[in-house]
């Protein structure tokens, strides 16, 4: 059975609205529509680098079997500014990988290779500072900087918002964070204030979480005893205090949490009725 897939690709006029307003202001280089698909080529007008945006029908594939086609988007910008800036700093970088023995390259991700003993601390902030000088309008503030030693072996990373060096736990704290921040952002109170109190370890019983709660994650650590130990972050908002744990809810497929949207109501402000009796 083969089923036909819903939607359609979006217009030349409807790509540049949604890249001016995910992107800033931008210059059209070219555009191409076809019944597939429609191409716009930009240059940006803060940084004078161009990318592309496209809509297009991708095919809808299953066990070899063609189930049609779904409407889908692609956007390079964010490709293009790193090689713009890779591109600008290509002279000073080099510099600092000779001085450490590093090689710095972004075919997959943005990755730095060092000799196994080398300071990643140094050599990875000494790259990030100069990757973040062109870090316009915080724009780069989600980039990474990923350190690691020539086994392979994760050491950490500089985030290019602040181009700080962060240990692989750090990273994991920063992660936990950046999620407690998107439940809140997902609720009516998603200005509020959320302040990070504390992370401990545990165990997988302290949830009081059957285990088969649990999701099974390829390549990763995950609690398979009830004894298995579990570390907990705990956040407060004005409404409520809940903690995220470090592992995967196959309810949710996020991790697990005991966070409550429904606390995060606003509170409607009673109204005051005045009367004026006149006798």
């Amino acid at each position: 059975m083969i089923l036909c897939g819903c939607g359609h690709v979006k217009s030349a006029k409807k790509l540049i609205r949604q890249a001016k307003r995910d992107h800033g202001a931008c210059e059209v280089i070219s555009q191409k529509e076809t019944e597939e698909s429609v191409e716009v080529v930009l240059k940006d007008e803060l940084q004078g680098f161009e990318y592309t945006v496209r809509s297009y029908m991708s095919d809808l594939n299953i066990d070899g079997s063609s189930f049609g086609s779904l409407p889908d988007t692609s956007d390079s910008f964010e490709r293009a500014l790193m090689d713009h800036v890779l591109a600008q700093t290509k002279t000073d970088y080099e510099a600092v990988c000779r001085k450490y023995g590093a090689v710095l390259d972004n075919k997959v991700a943005l990755e730095l290779t060092i000799p196994k003993g080398t300071d990643a601390k140094a050599a990875g902030e000494e790259v990030a500072a100069l990757l973040c000088a062109y870090n316009k309008n915080n724009r780069m503030d989600r980039f990474k900087l990923y350190i690691r030693d020539e086994e392979h072996s994760h050491l950490g990373s500089c985030y290019l918002s602040d181009g700080r060096f962060r240990t692989p736990e750090e990273e994991k704290t920063d992660d936990i964070k950046e999620e407690a921040h998107r439940l809140l952002q997902a609720t009516d109170n998603r200005r509020g204030e959320l302040t990070f109190v504390k992370k401990e370890t545990g165990t997988f019983a302290d949830t009081g979480l059957p285990l088969s709660r649990v999701e099974q994650v390829m390549g990763s650590e995950y609690p398979k005893t009830m004894s298995d130990p579990v570390t907990f972050y705990y956040f407060k908002t004005e409404n409520q205090e809940f903690y995220i744990a470090d592992f995967i809810d196959n309810q949710t497929w996020n991790k697990y949490t005991t966070f409550d949207p429904e606390k995060e109501k606003k509170k409607k402000k009673s109204h005051l009725h005045i009367s004026f009796h006149i006798g």
